[in-house]
């Protein structure tokens, strides 16, 4: 982009938090100039155009699209929104169109596609709950994005303008790029709800038991983040004892039989990364295989 240029016009369908952030991060960086504004309500148009400081509200009517087109819509939306363009607005020459959804790959804009666009799909590992906060901390944001390489050429550079830090995934492997995302973030959560269930078991108040394993909890992900999982991992599998390992088994599933079952899993998780490290012995790693084995 020149730097006497005038910017590229942004279309924004739908304005929710993520998208009135990214829409009004760019104007201020002047990556592009906003222009239609679109939403189901005036009000609720007008009052992203005012977050933003720039652009054309709209609700419903004509679309006037821009350069660049962004679908910040919910998941279950957004193909029937690409569709809806498709038909009834007009896309510039060497137009772009993209998505934010994490799950979804640029596919879902094949209508747009079809009409000439260049499609991607872009996800910022971030959250826009409050998108005044946003704008402050969005910088250093991993975007992961996948499409047409038109569409991931021009907006890689556009997401870095404004401090992301974007990183290109396999189209295909969309689902597990997300899966990975909930894992490391919900799935979290659901352990912390799990070990503070064990250890109120042993008769500790919960906000207590939360912090009894904060520390646990904290060492244990910024040492798997520093040093890698297999380095960081520690415990009774990592060191080979099997026996507490089996009893442990044992006294979690009588105590409750569905955080017995997600211990033997996690277990067998750990088991596989004990046996990549390459500390244990053969007899070692079987002895473990067999003390999370259910049938035991």
């Amino acid at each position: 982009m020149h730097l006497d240029a005038a910017p590229p016009r942004l279309t924004l369908v739908g304005a929710g938090r993520l998208g009135r952030t990214l829409a009004r991060l760019w104007a201020e960086h002047g990556v592009f100039a906003i222009g239609d504004v679109v939403t189901r309500s005036p009000a609720s148009a007008a009052a992203a155009v005012r977050f933003i400081g720039q652009g054309r509200p709209v609700a419903g009517g004509d679309v006037t699209l821009g350069d660049v087109v962004l679908l910040a819509l919910p998941d279950d939306r957004i193909g029937a929104a690409a569709a809806a363009l498709a038909t009834h607005a007009r896309l510039l020459p060497d137009a772009i169109a993209f998505h934010c959804s994490g799950a979804l790959d640029a596919g879902l804009l094949a209508p747009l596609r079809a009409a000439g666009a260049a499609v991607a799909s872009v996800h910022p590992l971030h959250s826009f709950a409050d998108p005044a906060a946003s704008l402050a901390s969005f910088a250093g944001t991993f975007c992961a994005i996948e499409g047409d390489a038109p569409a991931v050429a021009r907006l890689e550079p556009a997401f870095a303008a404004i401090g992301g830090r974007p990183v290109r995934i396999a189209a295909a492997a969309k689902l597990l790029y997300h899966a990975g995302g909930v894992f490391a973030a919900n799935y979290v959560i659901a352990l912390l709800a799990s070990a503070t269930r064990l250890v109120e078991a042993a008769g500790v108040p919960a906000a207590e038991a939360r912090a009894l394993l904060a520390p646990l909890l904290r060492g244990a992900v910024e040492n798997g983040l520093a040093l890698g999982p297999e380095a960081a991992l520690t415990g009774p599998i990592a060191r080979g004892d099997s026996a507490l390992v089996e009893r442990q088994a044992r006294a979690v599933a009588q105590h409750a039989a569905d955080l017995g079952a997600l211990y033997r899993a996690l277990g067998q998780a750990t088991l596989a990364l004990a046996r990549e490290r390459g500390e244990l012995d053969p007899a070692q790693l079987a002895a473990l295989a067999a003390a999370l084995d259910p049938a035991e």
